[in-house]
C-alpha cells in the first residue's frame, strides 16, 4: 500500500515553510458578525521524515486550491460559517474570504475549525472538557472522474487552527483511496460501480463520527445512524459534460487509473467492480481477498482487462428450432424464479438479438453475478449456442452432455468442469477454456470434435476418460496437473504431439493407463505419437489410482500400437525430457519409432526394456550427472540383452557413470557380446562416442563389436572392464585423458588371451593416465595393452602409429607397444616403471624420447631404423642390453638425469653425437673410447664424472662444447683427442693428464676446483687459456711444453689459486717457462705450491718468468685485477711488458717483482704496500714514469734508475732522503690534490735540475735541502705542515713561492736570487732566522690573514738587519699581527721592512696595505720605506718607536680609529725635515683634540676630516 506523503493524491502544500508563511500574513478585518473577514488556509504537513519540506506527491500528480472552492468554518461562537476562494487554480496557501454566517452557539471552543468541502448540513459539535470537535462528514456515493486523480468534491478534509483567534487553517485528510486499473481494446467506460461482497461495508454517507484534537488528529467512531442497503456500492462517474466516456489504455503498461475517494474502512471477503461500457454491456471483476482502506494512503488492485463485453448476470444460448427452454421460465411467468439449474435467482428469460454473436439468442438473466451451472442445467437441449456469464465458477455434471455445440468459451472464472459435462456434443470442434480452470472432471469431454485444447495453468485435475474419442492432434499437460486418470486419452488415434510442462511444486503426475478388452496399455497406445516433450516425472498407475508396473510392451508408458506403421516410422518420434524426469520406467519408450533421445541429469533410474525393439533410435544422449544411473538390461525370450540392442546407435554422449542393473537392482556383468551395455545387432557403418568427466566405468563388453573409429576415455573412468573394445575393428584412434587416478584395464579372454585393443587396428594412441593392467600371466608380445593383430599388414604399417604419453603415466608394462609402427616416441618423466620388450618390434621408430626413470630389458629391441634417441627425465642407467639391435643409432641426446652410462655401453654403435643438456651421473670408464665415428659432445646440463679414457683417442671428435658443469674429468678422459680445437668443460675435479697430448687444441677454458698434474702436458698448439675463478689449485707440468701459448687468463676469484711448477732433476722453473706469454690477465690472488714457495731466489723461479725474454718480436700486456694482493719474488721477472699498474688490492711487492722489465717504461702503484725499494726494478734501465695513486709507505731510493717523471695521487708516508738526488732526468713531481706526503725526506730530490714541481695535495714536512738547487723550478707551492732549515735553498729559477708550513725553519729561501714574490699563508705561526737573506730581487711580500701571531727572525750576519733587509721591496701587504723574534732592536735598519733603499730616490714608490689583524706596528717596522701614504686600519692601537723613521717620502697618514693609538718616539722621524712639513695625519672628525692632545708631538699635522 502507498503511503501518501502529507495529503493525499497529491495535495501540493509547503510544510514548515507553509507554516511560517501563514504566520506572517497577520490577521484580517471583522466581518459584521465578528467573524474574520478572511483566513488562510494551506496543507498540513504529515510526514516529518520527508527532507523536502514542501510539497506532497502521489507519484507525479499535484492538487491545489482552485478558485471557488468554498470551507465549512466554526468558532468559539458561531458554526457553519462559509468562506470562498477567490484566486488562481493552483495555489498552494490560499486566502478565503468571508461568505456568510453560520448558526450562533457558545461552545467556547479555543481552536477554530475548518472542513472542506462545504456543506451547509454538516453536523459540528464542540467538547469544552476535551477541546476536541466531533464532525460527522457525509462521504458521497456518486463521485466524479479526475484524469489520473479523484474527485476534490468527495475528498474531505478538516482542519484545525492553534488557538481561539487562529486564521491559519492547516487541512488534513479524512479518506483513503482505491485505485482501478482497468485496459482493453477500443473500450470506453462510462460508468464504474463498486460492490461491497459484505453488504456491511458502507462506502459512503454519514459513517463516523469524526473526533478532531487541537493538533489536528482524527480519531474515527462508527455512526450509528441506520443505513440502507445500497450504502454498500459506490459510482464513478466517467462521463464528461458532453456525454463521452473515458477510453482506456490498450494494454497493461498504459491502463488507465481511476481513484475512488473512500472512508477508512475493511471489505470483507473482497468487493466486485462493475464496468459499464459505451455499447451498453458491463463487465464484472471480483475479488475475495480483504481490502483495507487506510487513511491518507492509496490502495491500487491490479490492472485487468476490461475487453470483453459485460456478461455479469446473463446467459445467453440458442437451440436447434430456435426455441427457448421452458425449464427457464416463460415471459408470463412471476420472476424472480428460484431454479434448482443456478446458484441465482433467474429475473427475466427472453428472446434477444445478440450483436456479439450477430444472431438472435436467449437471453437468462439473473438478480446477481451466477457463479455455478448444475448438473444436467442444459442435458439434451438440442443447444447450438452458448455464452456464459462471467463471474462463472463451476459446470455442473452433464450440464451441456448431448447437445449441438459447436464452440464453447468458458469464461476467465471458470474453475470445475464437472463429469461429462459437454459429452456426446459431437459437433463441439473448439473449446476456450478459462486461465482459472483446476478441474476437468470424468468424461468432460467425451466424444467431442475439438482438435486441440488450450489448457490453462491453473489445472490440477484430468478425469478418467476426459478426452476419450477426442481427435485431438496435440496436448500440452500444464505443470500443475497432479491426476490423470484412466483412459484419458483413449482412442486418440491423431493425437501425434504431446507435452507435459513442469511442476512448479516438483511433485510427480500420476496418470493411469488405457484399459482395452483384452489387457491394459499404455496411457497412449492408440495415439501415433511424432513428438513427446516431458518435463514432469510420471508415475503410470492402474484404474484405481495405483502404481502400475508394466510386463509388456504394450503397457509402456509411450508405447503404442502404430509403431509398425510405415507413415510413423518414416517421421520417427520426438523426444525431449526435463529437468523433472527422475525416472524413465519399465517399457516406458518400447517399439517406439524415437530416432535420438537425450536422458537429463535428473533421471535415476532406466528400467526394465526401456528401450526395447526401438529399431530406430540412432543417438543417444546421456546429460552429464553426478550421480550414477542406474540402468536395466533387456530381458526377453530367456536372455539377457544390452539396454539398446535393438538400436541402431550411431552416435552415444555419455554425461554420467552409468550402474549396469539386473531387474532386482542389483550389478549386472555382462558375459558375451551380446550383453555388453552398448552392443547392439543391427549394424551401421560408425558410431560416435563422447564420454564425459562423470564416467568412471567402461564395463565388460561395453562397446564390444561397436563400428567406433575414435574413442576419448576421459580421466574420470577408473576402470574397464574386460572386452570392453572386442571385436572394435574399425577403432583406430584411442585417447586416455589426464586423471587424478590409476585406471584399472582388461584384456581380451576370448579364444586366446589378447590385448585390450587387440582388434583394433590404433593408429593413434594418447594416453595420459597411469594404467593398471588387470592381467597376471603377461609373457607374450600380443598380450600388450596395445598390441595388434595387424603387425604385417603392410598398409597398416605404412599408415604408421602416433603414440602421445602424458604426465600422468607412470608404468608401461611389459609388450605394451610390441610391433606398433611407431615413428617417433616421447616418454615422460612420470614413467617409472618400465617392462620387459616394451617396444620390441617397432621397426619403424626412427626417435625416441625417454623421460622416464629406468629402461626396460630389451626395451628397444630390434628398432632397427632408431637413429635418435633423446632422455629427458630421471633414468637411472643406460645399460648394454636397452638398444641391443639398433644398428642405426647416432645421435643420443640427455636432456634429464641419467644415473650413468655403463662402461662401454655404446661399444659398436655408430653413435656420432652426445648431447647432455641434463644430467649424466657417469659416463662409464671406455663408454666411447676409440669411436671413430663421433664427431660432437655437447654438454649444458651437467655430468657427475667423465670416466677414465671414457674419450680417449676419438680420433673424429671436432666438437667439445661443455658450458655446463662436470663433477669430475678422469684421467686421460680427452687424451689424444686430436681434432678439438676448443675446449671448455665445466669441471669441478680435473685429474691427472685429463687433457693432455689434445694436437689440435689451440684454445682452452680451465674449470675444476682441483687440476691435477700435466693437465695440459704436450698440448703444443695450444695459444689461449682462460683460467676459471673457481679453481683452486693446478698441478705440475699443468703447461708443459706448451710452447705456443701466448695468452693466459685468471678470471676473477677471491679465492687463492695454488699452482704448481715445473720440476726438473736439473733446475725446477715457473708454471710457463716454455710459453711465449703475450697477453697475462690476472684478478686473483696467485701462490706457488708449497714445495716452490720458499724457494723464489731465482728470476727463473717467477710465476711468469718465460725464456723468450730477448724475443725482440714480443712485447707482453699485463693487467692485474682487484683481487690480487701479493705479487711475489720475481713475479714478473724477465717479462717483456712496457707498463704496468699494481691494483689498490696489492699488499705486498716482492724482491725482483719487475726485474729486468728490459722495455718497462711505466709503473703505476694503486696498491696499498710498506715500500718500494730499487731492487723491485732491478735492470729496469726504461722505466721512466711512476704514478702512486695507492698508498706506500716509503719509497726508497730510486737513484740507479733513470726516472723521469713521480706523480703521486695517492699517499706516500716517507720519500726517503736523497731518493730522487742527483737526478737530471726526472722533469715532473706531481701530487694532486687528492694525493699527500707524509715526509720529504732531506735532500730528497736534491740537485735535480730538470726538475718541474706542481703539488697540489698536503705534505706533512718538507726536510731540510729537500728541494735545494733545484734549479728549474720556477713556481713553488708546497702545501706542508712543516718546512725544515733550507728546504728551499739555492733556487735558482724560483720566481715565485707561497709558503706553507706553521713552522718554517732558518734558510728556508736562503740566496734563492730570483725570487720575486712571495705569499705567506695566514697558517705560518713561525719564519726562522735569514729566512730570505740574499733574496736579492723580492720586491712583493703578502702575509695573508691569519687567525694566530706571527713570529718572525731576523738576518744574522756580520751585523743584524731586518728579515727583509736584502731584498727591494716595492709591495706589501700585511693582514696580521707579526710578532719579532729579536731581542735587540735599538736602530733604524734592525725593522722587519726596513730598507737600505730610503735615500735613493730611484728606487721605486713602495705600496703598503695594512689589514685589520695587525693590532700593533713594531719600533723600526717601516723604517726607510719609501712610500708616499699609508693608511692605519682600525685594528691598530700601539705604533712602536720610529715606526715610519726615515720615511722621507711619507706626506700622508691616514688613522681612522675614533681611538688614538698609543704612540712610540719619533714615530715619523725625519732627519731631512725637522718639522716634517709636508707630513699630513688625517683622523676622525670627532677624535680629532684626542689626537691632538695624544699624539702632541705631530698635532699640528692633524686634520680632524673623516665622518
Amino acid at each position: 500500500m502507498k503511503k501518501l506523503f502529507y495529503l493525499a493524491a497529491a495535495l501540493a502544500f509547503f510544510a514548515c515553510e507553509q507554516s511560517e508563511e501563514l504566520d506572517t500574513l497577520g490577521q484580517g478585518s471583522i466581518s459584521d458578525s465578528g467573524l474574520p473577514q478572511t483566513i488562510y488556509a494551506a496543507m498540513a504537513d504529515e510526514n516529518e521524515n520527508d527532507t523536502t519540506k514542501t510539497r506532497t506527491y502521489i507519484d507525479d500528480k499535484k492538487v491545489l486550491w482552485n478558485n471557488g472552492d468554498e470551507i465549512f468554518y466554526a468558532t468559539q461562537w458561531k458554526v457553519g460559517a462559509k468562506y470562498v476562494f477567490n484566486g488562481d487554480d493552483g495555489t498552494a496557501s490560499a486566502k478565503f474570504t468571508y461568505v456568510s454566517d453560520g448558526e450562533y452557539t457558545s461552545v467556547h471552543s479555543q481552536i477554530p475549525l475548518g472542513v472542506f468541502p462545504y456543506r451547509e448540513n454538516l453536523s459540528a459539535s464542540h467538547n469544552e472538557n476535551t477541546q476536541t470537535w466531533t464532525v460527522t462528514p457525509e462521504y458521497e456515493q456518486y463521485q466524479n472522474y479526475v484524469p489520473n486523480s479523484f474527485d476534490r468534491d468527495a475528498n474531505i478534509m478538516i482542519a484545525t487552527g492553534k488557538y481561539s483567534t487562529d486564521e491559519n487553517l492547516y487541512f488534513r485528510n479524512t479518506c483513503g483511496y482505491l485505485v482501478i486499473k482497468l485496459y482493453g481494446t477500443n473500450v470506453v467506460v462510462n460508468n464504474i460501480v463498486l460492490f461491497a461482497n459484505d453488504k456491511g461495508n458502507l462506502m459512503y454517507g454519514k459513517k463516523y463520527d469524526i473526533e478532531v484534537n487541537s493538533n489536528g488528529e482524527f480519531t474515527y467512531k462508527p455512526n450509528t445512524i441506520p443505513f440502507v442497503e445500497w450504502q454498500y456500492t459506490t459510482e464513478l462517474n466517467c462521463k464528461d459534460s458532453n456525454g463521452q466516456g473515458v477510453r482506456i489504455g490498450e494494454d497493461k503498461e498504459h491502463a488507465t487509473e481511476f481513484w475512488f475517494a473512500l472512508p477508512p474502512m475493511t471489505f470483507n471477503g473482497g468487493l466486485s467492480v462493475r464496468v459499464d461500457h459505451s455499447t451498453g454491456y458491463r463487465f464484472l471483476q471480483t475479488t475475495t481477498k480483504d481490502i483495507v482502506i487506510e487513511r491518507n494512503t492509496v490502495q491500487p488492485m491490479a490492472a485487468f482487462d476490461a475487453t470483453e463485453s459485460a456478461r455479469v448476470n446473463k446467459l445467453w444460448y440458442r437451440t436447434v428450432g430456435d426455441q427457448p427452454l421452458e425449464k427457464f421460465g416463460k415471459e408470463e411467468d412471476n420472476y424472480p424464479l428460484t431454479s434448482p439449474y443456478f446458484d441465482a435467482q433467474i429475473i427475466n428469460h427472453f428472446r434477444k438479438y445478440n450483436e456479439e454473436k450477430n444472431l438472435w439468442m436467449y437471453c437468462i438473466e439473473f438478480d446477481r453475478p451466477l457463479t455455478e451451472i448444475k448438473k444436467d442445467a442444459f442435458k439434451d437441449g438440442e443447444v447450438t449456442n452458448i455464452q456464459l456469464p462471467d463471474g462463472l465458477k463451476s459446470i455442473g455434471e452433464s450440464a451441456f452432455e448431448g447437445n449441438e455445440l459447436a464452440s464453447v468459451t468458458l469464461p476467465r472464472t471458470v474453475t470445475t468442469i464437472e463429469k461429462a459435462a459437454f459429452k456426446d456434443n459431437e459437433g463441439l470442434t473448439e473449446v476456450n477454456t478459462s486461465v482459472n480452470l483446476t478441474t476437468i472432471g470424468d468424461e468432460a469431454f467425451y466424444d467431442t470434435r475439438f482438435t486441440e485444447i488450450d489448457l490453462p495453468e491453473t489445472l490440477t485435475y484430468i478425469g478418467e476418460g476426459a478426452f476419450s474419442y477426442v481427435p485431438l492432434t496435440s496436448i500440452t499437460i500444464p505443470g500443475a496437473v497432479n491426476t490423470i486418470g484412466a483412459d484419458a486419452f483413449y482412442d486418440c488415434d491423431l493425437l501425434t504431439s504431446v507435452t507435459f510442462q513442469p511442476s512448479q511444486t516438483m511433485t510427480p503426475l500420476n496418470i493411469g493407463y488405457t484399459i482395452s478388452a483384452s489387457d491394459a496399455n499404455g496411457p497412449f497406445y492408440y495415439s501415433p505419437l511424432t513428438t513427446i516433450n516431458l518435463d514432469r516425472e510420471l508415475v503410470l498407475t492402474d484404474d484405481e489410482g495405483n502404481p502400475f508396473t508394466p510386463n509388456d510392451w504394450a503397457e509402456g508408458l509411450f508405447a503404442n500400437e502404430h509403431y509398425g506403421d510405415e507413415d510413423n516410422q518414416n517421421q520417427g518420434v520426438s523426444v525431449t525430457l526435463g529437468e523433472q524426469v527422475k525416472t524413465i520406467s519399465d517399457y516406458m519408450f518400447a517399439r517406439s519409432n524415437l530416432q535420438s533421445i537425450t536422458i537429463p541429469a535428473s533421471v535415476t533410474s532406466v528400467g526394465l526394456n526401456a528401450f526395447i525393439d526401438c529399431d530406430y533410435l540412432n543417438t543417444i544422449v546421456f546429460e552429464d550427472g553426478d550421480t550414477p544411473l542406474p540402468v536395466k538390461y533387456q530381458y526377453a525370450s530367456s536372455a539377457y540383452w544390452g539396454p539398446f540392442y535393438d538400436s541402431p546407435l550411431t552416435s552415444i554422449t555419455l554425461g554420467r557413470e552409468i550402474e549396469y542393473v539386473k531387474e532386482d537392482g542389483t550389478k549386472y556383468t555382462a558375459g558375451e557380446t551380446n550383453d555388453g551395455f552398448f552392443t547392439s545387432e543391427e549394424s551401421v557403418e560408425s558410431l560416435s562416442v563422447t564420454l564425459s568427466d562423470n564416467v568412471k566405468t567402461i564395463s565388460e563388453f561395453m562397446f564390444a563389436g561397436r563400428p567406433i573409429q575414435q574413442l576419448t576415455i576421459p580421466g574420470s573412468v577408473t576402470f574397464i572392464g574386460n572386452n570392453a573394445f572386442d571385436d572394435c575393428t574399425t577403432l583406430s584412434r584411442v585417447t586416455f585423458e589426464s586423471g587424478s587416478q590409476d585406471l584399472h584395464i582388461g584384456f581380451q579372454d576370448q579364444s586366446s588371451d589378447k590385448g585390450t585393443f587387440y582388434d583394433s587396428p590404433l593408429t593413434y594412441i594418447a594416453l595420459d593416465r597411469e594404467l593398471v593392467y588387470d592381467y597376471d600371466n603377461l609373457d607374450t608380445w600380443d598380450e600388450g595393452i596395445f598390441a595388434n593383430s595387424y603387425y604385417d599388414d603392410e598398409e597398416y604399417l605404412e599408415q604408421g602409429v602416433s603414440v602421445t604419453l602424458g604426465e600422468k603415466v607412470k608404468t608401461l608394462s611389459s609388450y605394451m607397444f610390441n610391433w606398433l609402427p611407431i615413428q617417433t616416441l616421447t616418454i615422460p618423466a612420470s614413467v617409472t616403471t618400465i617392462g620387459n620388450n616394451v617396444f620390441d618390434g617397432c621397426s619403424k621408430l626412427t626417435s625416441a624420447t625417454i623421460s622416464s626413470s629406468t629402461l626396460g630389458s630389451n626395451m628397444f629391441k630390434d628398432c632397427n631404423n632408431l637413429a635418435t634417441v633423446t632422455i629427458g627425465g630421471t633414468l637411472d642407467a643406460i645399460n648394454v642390453d636397452a638398444f641391443i639391435g639398433c644398428s642405426k643409432l647416432s645421435t643420443l641426446n640427455i636432456s634429464g638425469t641419467v644415473g650413468s652410462i655403463g662402461d662401454e655401453a655404446f661399444d659398436g654403435y655408430a653413435l656420432t653425437s652426445l648431447n647432455i643438456s641434463g644430467h649424466v651421473g657417469t659416463i662409464g670408464a671406455n663408454a666411447f673410447k676409440d669411436n671413430d665415428k663421433m664427431t660432437s659432445f655437447t654438454v649444458t646440463g651437467s655430468v657427475g664424472t667423465i670416466g677414465a679414457n671414457a674419450f680417449e683417442d676419438s680420433d673424429a671428435l671436432s666438437t667439445v662444447s661443455i658450458t655446463g658443469t662436470v663433477d669430475k674429468v678422469c684421467a686421460y678422459a680427452f687424451s689424444d683427442c686430436d681434432n678439438v680445437t676448443t675446449l671448455s668443460i665445466r669441471a669441478n675435479v680435473v685429474e691427472d693428464y685429463a687433457y693432455e697430448d689434445m694436437d689440435g687444441l689451440t684454445s682452452a677454458t680451465l674449470y675444476g676446483a682441483t687440476v691435477g698434474n700435466g693437465v695440459f702436458y704436450d698440448c703444443n698448439d695450444l695459444q689461449t687459456v682462460v683460467i676459471d675463478g673457481g679453481v683452486n689449485s693446478i698441478g705440475d707440468d699443468a703447461f708443459y711444453n706448451c710452447g705456443k701459448l701466448s695468452s693466459v687468463t685468471f678470471n676473477e676469484s677471491t679465492n687463492k689459486l695454488i699452482i704448481g711448477y715445473q720440476p726438473s732433476s736439473t733446475d725446477d722453473v715457473g708454471p710457463f717457462y716454455q710459453s711465449p706469454l703475450a697477453t697475462i690477465n690476472l684478478n686473483r690472488e696467485i701462490e706457488p705450491s708449497a714445495t716452490y714457495k720458499e724457494q723464489l731466489d731465482a728470476w727463473d723461479m717467477g710465476i711468469f718468468t718465460n725464456k723468450h725474454y730477448e724475443d725482440v718480436n714480443l712485447t707482453t700486456t699485463v693487467e692485474l685485477g682487484s683481487n690480487v694482493k701479493t705479487i711475489w719474488p720475481y713475479m714478473f721477472s724477465h717479462v717483456r711488458m712496457q707498463n704496468v699498474t699494481t691494483p689498490a688490492s696489492v699488499t705486498s711487492i716482492g724482491t725482483g717483482a719487475f726485474s729486468y722489465c728490459y722495455i718497462l717504461t711505466e709503473v703505476t702503484v694503486e696498491s696499498t704496500v710498506d715500500a718500494i725499494n730499487a731492487d723491485v726494478f732491478t735492470e729496469c734501465s726504461t722505466l721512466s714514469t711512476l704514478n702512486i695513486p695507492g698508498s706506500i709507505g716509503t719509497i726508497g731510493a730510486f737513484t740507479s734508475l733513470n726516472l723521469t717523471s713521480l706523480n703521486i695521487s695517492g699517499h706516500v708516508g716517507t720519500i726517503s732522503a736523497n731518493a730522487f738526488d742527483n737526478n737530471d732526468n726526472m722533469t715532473s713531481f706531481t701530487v694532486t690534490s687528492t694525493g699527500s706526503i707524509g715526509t720529504i725526506g732531506a735532500y730528497a730530490f736534491e740537485d735535480c735540475d730538470a726538475l718541474m714541481v706542481d703539488i697540489q695535495g698536503s705534505v706533512d714536512k718538507v726536510c731540510a735541502y729537500a728541494f735545494s738547487d733545484c734549479d728549474a723550478i720556477t713556481t713553488l707551492s708546497i702545501r706542508a705542515g712543516e718546512v725544515e732549515n733550507y728546504a728551499y735553498e739555492d733556487m735558482d729559477g724560483l720566481i715565485s713561492a707561497t709558503l706553507y708550513g706553521a713552522t718554517v725553519g732558518s734558510y728556508v729561501f736562503y740566496d734563492c736570487d730570483n725570487l720575486e714574490t712571495l705569499v705567506i699563508d695566514g697558517g705560518v705561526t713561525f719564519i726562522g732566522n735569514n729566512a730570505f737573506d740574499d733574496c736579492t730581487k723580492l720586491s712583493s711580500v703578502t702575509f695573508e690573514s691569519g687567525s694566530q701571531d706571527l713570529h718572525i727572525g731576523f738576518q744574522d750576519h756580520s751585523s743584524d738587519v731586518g728579515t727583509f733587509y736584502d731584498s727591494p721591496l716595492t709591495y706589501i701587504s700585511l693582514d696580521r699581527e707579526l710578532v719579532y723574534v729579536y731581542d735587540d732592536l735599538d736602530t733604524w735598519d734592525e725593522g722587519i721592512f726596513a730598507s737600505p733603499n730610503y735615500n735613493n730616490d730611484e728606487f721605486p714608490v713602495v705600496t703598503v696595505t695594512l689589514g685589520n689583524n695587525v693590532k700593533t706596528i713594531l719600533p723600526w717596522m717601516f723604517s726607510g720605506v719609501r712610500m708616499e701614504k699609508v693608511e692605519i686600519p682600525t685594528s691598530v692601537t700601539y705604533i712602536g718607536k720610529e715606526a715610519f723613521s726615515y720615511c722621507y717620502i711619507l706626506t700622508e697618514v691616514s688613522c681612522r680609529n675614533t681611538t688614538a693609538p698609543t704612540l712610540g718616539e719619533n714615530v715619523f722621524l725625519n732627519d731631512k725635515d725637522k718639522y716634517n712639513n709636508n707630513l699630513t695625519i688625517k683622523v676622525p672628525y670627532v677624535s680629532g683634540d684626542e689626537y691632538r692632545e695624544k699624539w702632541s708631538q705631530y698635532k699640528s699635522k692633524v686634520w680632524a676630516t673623516f665622518e
